[in-house]
């Protein structure tokens, strides 16, 4: 019963709102807005989801969820801007989701962005400095989830020529501050092109290199108590107590590309490949997707599908995509996606994901659907 309600609300709240649409009010004109509201700008989304998880051996967990994000730009000068975003979701660096329970509780909002953007000159050059958007170019979420934004510092450059495009992002971060231990760092290389051999025909590919720096011996981060599908090993100290530590460093190779073209329809074609370096075993991972036309017009639709295969310790599990196998590595699966934009910023989508946990070994079933509406403003 509880899960057909939520269904049922999701259902209503889309059909109303397709329904009710009413444009915007056109905006004051510049001229007569003060020079210090000019250099801010405002925005954010609110996404309304429910969603079914199923995990063989385990009750099935039906939840309402929601999300809300509101971030500030604000133009210091023509070649810095400061932005900061908060978002719900608490303190995990992976998910901004925040189920509704617990007798209407107050839900917890956090610091999801606070970062500088220096851009000299043309604008080809951008260093990034605080708690940032993710700077490297993503095929998906095979490595990292949407939701994680880093910490430390970035550069980014990119050169458009008449056919091809040049991409290089590299950055270093902090991943983990220990008070009396060596801290954990990330370092990050990548090098892209986005080649046009012909009129709405795009080839992009790229190498990137991650390295992590003191992650084995020490303690998972975050939850010290879960590796996320990593190799980790119990530890006794002098006292007789036990703890986990991962059993691996990470140097994570990645080669990734997307083939853009139209076929009537805009169609992309997508692939990535990861090997950590670092392991000795269990250090690949690789996906492989299409995505069929694009939800972007009132009235347009989307359709996408991937299948992805991580060995447990071929990325870092807490950074990879949460939703696919809550999150983690060690576990395949297949992802359906489909989306119908109601308005210019009005969208519902419901995404479909089967697979298996630990398929060396226990082999366990897992489901997970969740229906999404989202509103931008």
């Amino acid at each position: 019963m509880k899960q057909r309600m939520v269904w049922l609300l999701v259902a209503c709240a889309g059909w109303a709102f397709n329904s009710w649409a009413v444009e915007p009010e056109p905006g004051l004109a510049r001229e007569s807005v003060p020079d210090w509201v000019q250099r801010i700008s405002v925005k954010g989304d609110l996404r309304l989801r429910a969603e079914s998880m199923d995990i063989e051996g385990k009750e099935r967990r039906d939840r309402g969820r929601i999300r809300a994000r509101v971030s500030v730009k604000g133009e210091v000068n023509e070649q810095v801007d400061a932005r900061i975003r908060l978002a719900t979701g608490g303190d995990n660096p992976v998910s901004t989701n925040q189920t509704l329970d617990e007798g209407f509780s107050t839900k917890d909002i956090g610091l999801d962005q606070a970062y500088v953007d220096f851009h000299p000159g043309d604008g080809d050059l951008n260093l990034w400095a605080g708690k940032m958007a993710n700077p490297f170019m993503r095929v998906d979420d095979l490595i990292w989830d949407g939701d994680l934004n880093p910490e430390g510092l970035a550069l980014k450059y990119k050169r458009a020529g008449e056919r091809v495009t040049w991409l290089a992002n590299g950055g270093g971060f902090i991943v983990d501050e220990r008070k009396s231990d060596s801290d954990a760092f990330l370092y990050g290389a990548q090098l892209g092109m986005a080649w046009e051999p012909r009129e709405e025909v795009v080839l992009t590919s790229g190498v990137a290199y991650y390295l992590y720096d003191n992650l084995a011996g020490f303690e998972p981060v975050w939850d010290a108590n879960d590796g996320m599908g990593n190799s980790v090993v119990e530890v006794e100290d002098e006292e007789g107590a036990t703890s986990l530590r991962y059993r691996e460093e990470f140097g994570e190779l990645e080669l990734f590309s997307v083939l853009d073209f139209t076929l009537g329809l805009p169609v992309s074609l997508y692939t990535d490949f990861v090997v950590n370096t670092e392991a000795a075993r269990e250090e690949t991972a690789y996906m492989l997707g299409f995505t069929l036309n694009r939800a972007k017009a009132p009235g347009s639709w989307e359709l996408d599908y991937n299948w992805r295969d991580l060995e447990a310790d071929s990325v870092v599990g807490l950074f990879t995509d949460s939703d696919s196998f809550d999150g983690g590595t060690n576990a395949q699966g297949h992802r359906f996606r489909v989306k119908y934009q109601f308005h210019s910023n009005w969208q519902l989508g419901s995404t479909l994901f089967l697979s298996k946990l630990d398929p060396e070994g226990e082999d366990r079933d897992f489901t997970r659907f969740f229906a999404d509406l989202v509103f931008q403003f």
